[in-house]
Order: structure tokens, then sequence, then C-alpha cells
């Protein structure tokens, strides 16, 4: 398996999963040709995609949807909850609208486990996806954990998990109004880098991941190296080392991230 975040934050989401028999794409949320130069980037060509997993509605993971369905003709795989907000906004046409529940389904030979999140949107998920043995989970765009994302989350080999803003950068943004801070700050918001860490902690406690990477991260309240920092520090306060006991990398907006392997890299 392979996994690769080929855009992460609130301009535009993107990430990449492979398979021995699968490709696919976890969110649209950047132009069709900015998916086609980063797939070409990681030598892959946006051709041999075979679906995409949307987690929800906002235009930051939806925004290319249209375009990219018109030009290559790939199912899309939404909750059934959000699936009509979803084309709502973006005109998919109904033979390539598959919904799920909140069972597992597969595509090709990865199994995909959704699971609910706490967002300001219709219907919000992550995913668990395994194949081969393997397992990768990606959860952002939630106020809060909730049990059951953790335990759906449990025994995965890499993590992409949300760790927004700073909440100190954010009350203090001249630009935000209070309504919006406390949208964020709600939890139907976003993480916090304290909250991210909080959370690999839950995750830890349930059974280990080697590898986390966090994601969505805002440009007006956060930036990667605080993002680290603050995350690290507070998971030493409990115990856990970054680089000896789990390892933590960033997903960025503007450019793509390592490609982990994870038979290799975990």
């Amino acid at each position: 398996m392979r996994v690769c975040c080929l855009a992460s934050g609130s301009k535009g989401n993107c990430t990449y999963v492979e398979s021995d028999n699968c490709k696919i794409l976890i969110d649209i949320g950047i132009s069709t040709k900015e998916v086609e130069r980063r797939l070409q980037s990681i030598g892959v060509n946006a051709s041999e995609i075979d679906a995409i997993l949307l987690t929800h509605e906002h235009s930051d993971h939806i925004g290319g949807l249209k375009t990219f369905i018109n030009k290559y003709q790939r199912p899309i795989y939404a909750h059934i909850s959000g699936m009509k907000a979803i084309t709502q906004k973006q005109d998919v046409p109904p033979k390539l609208q598959i919904s799920f529940l909140d069972n597992s389904f597969t595509v090709k030979d990865m199994t995909v486990t959704p699971f609910r999140l706490s967002h300001d949107s219709v219907c919000c998920v992550g995913y668990s996806i395994t194949a081969q043995g393997k397992k990768m989970s990606i959860m952002t765009d939630t106020g809060m954990v909730p049990n059951e994302a953790i335990d759906v989350m449990s025994g995965s080999d890499i993590i992409i998990i949300e760790s927004n803003h700073n909440k100190k950068m954010l009350l203090d943004n001249p630009n935000y109004s209070m309504f919006l801070k406390k949208r964020i700050l709600s939890v139907r918001g976003h993480l916090s880098n304290e909250e991210c860490a909080l959370t690999i902690l839950r995750i830890l406690q349930k059974a280990y991941t080697a590898q986390f990477v966090l994601a969505h991260l805002s440009e007006n309240n956060n930036n990667p190296v605080l993002a680290f920092n603050e995350v690290t520090s507070k998971l030493r306060e409990y115990g856990v080392q970054e680089g000896e006991d789990i390892y933590i990398d960033i997903a960025l907006q503007h450019t793509v991230g390592n490609i982990f392997t994870i038979e290799d890299r975990i």
C-alpha cells in the first residue's frame, strides 16, 4: 500500500491511496490540472485512478470533482446522508454515484470502512482502508473525535489526522470574526494541535500506530513547525517520543507530501 497527501488545507484537499490492484483519491478539492500534475510527480497517471472517495460537501474537498469526473468518468463514493449535498454542488451523473451506509464496502481489492465525524456539514466521514494486510486511516474536519472513530482507526499502520490550528493564534487573529472563531473551536469545527496530540494518545492506548501525518493545517492560524512542535511537546508530556516511539510527518497545502510505502517505511 502507498499513501501520499497531494494537497491538505483549507484551499483544497486530496489524498492518494494505492494497493496492488486499486488506485483511489480521497477528496478532490484542487483542480484537475493540479491533480494531474501532482499525481504525475509521484509516477501516477490520473487516468489510472479507479474511484474517488468523498468525506463531505465543503468546497475544499470537492471543488475539483466535476471537471475530473467529466474528463475521466470515474465513480464517486459518498455516504448516503451526504451524497445529495455533494451532487447539488458538483453535478455528477447518477450512474457514477455510489452511496454507502455506515458499514464497510469494497473498491476492487480495498476494504473501506467509513466512520462518522463531527463537523458543520450535512455528513462528514473519515475512512480506514485495508489491503494486503496493511491499513491506513484518514480523519480531518472534526471538532471532536467519537469513540467509534478511534475504534475503527485502531491498528492502522499510518493515520492522517487533523491538526488544524493553534488556539492562541486563532483567538488573536484580527481577521477572523468571533462567530468564525467559535465555529472552528466548536465540537463541529476543527481539531487544534493540542487536541490532535491528545487524540493520538487515545489511538495509541488502543493499539500501536507507527506513522502519523498532521493534516488540514490552517495557513492563517498554524504553521508546520508550530504544529509539529506543539504536538510532539504534548506527546512527550505523556512519555511518547517522536522519532523513537512514533513518527510524525506534515501534509502541506501547496506541495506534494512524502510517499509512504507502508511495508517498507513502517
